[in-house]
This record gives C-alpha cells, structure tokens and sequence, in this order.
C-alpha cells in the first residue's frame, strides 16, 4: 500500500474512532485527537496532571511519576514539577504550552 492511501485509511479510522469515543465522558482524549498529539505529549500531559493531583491533595509523589527521560524532552523544569506546595494555574497553563 502506498503512503497516500495509508494517510487517507488512518484519517477514515481517526475519524471511525472519534464517532465511538463519547466526547463528553473522555474530553481529554478528544482533544488529544482533535490537536494532534504524539503518544509522548499525551504520557508525559497525563503524569504532569498526576503530579499535580498529588501536589494538590498533599500526597507523596510516588516515583511512578517521577519519569525524567520522559519529561526531558519537554524542558520542563523538574524542580519545580516535582515540587511539595500545590501547583498555580500559571504553572499548569506553561505545561500546557
């Protein structure tokens, strides 16, 4: 199979999946699908919002979480990600850029 063809059957299946996926029960991976994520963005976005749970309730951070290859890609501030007071809405909005 040539590449076009592959481009257009993985569009048809993106777009198949989208009609099975309930936008209001999993709003997360919608956009993930809808802005084009790489597999990366969506692990390291999903331990970020771990983390920051964690920070919020005054939990431990397991070092499940605590995956900086992953993070390493992104030139995120460890430190800072990996820090004991609960995260700010500005933090969180500089994960998200």
């Amino acid at each position: 199979m040539d590449v076009v063809k592959e481009v257009k059957l993985l569009k048809y299946q993106m777009s198949l999946m989208k009609h099975m996926i309930n936008a209001e029960e999993h709003p997360f991976f919608m956009f993930a699908i809808d802005h084009e994520f790489e597999e990366n963005q969506v692990k390291a976005f999903l331990k970020i919002l771990g983390l920051c749970s964690c920070r919020i309730k005054g939990e431990e951070i397991f070092e499940w979480y605590q995956n900086d290859q992953l993070f390493s890609q992104f030139n995120l501030w460890l430190n800072k990600l990996y820090a004991s007071e609960p995260p700010t809405l500005e933090e969180l909005k500089m994960y998200v850029a």
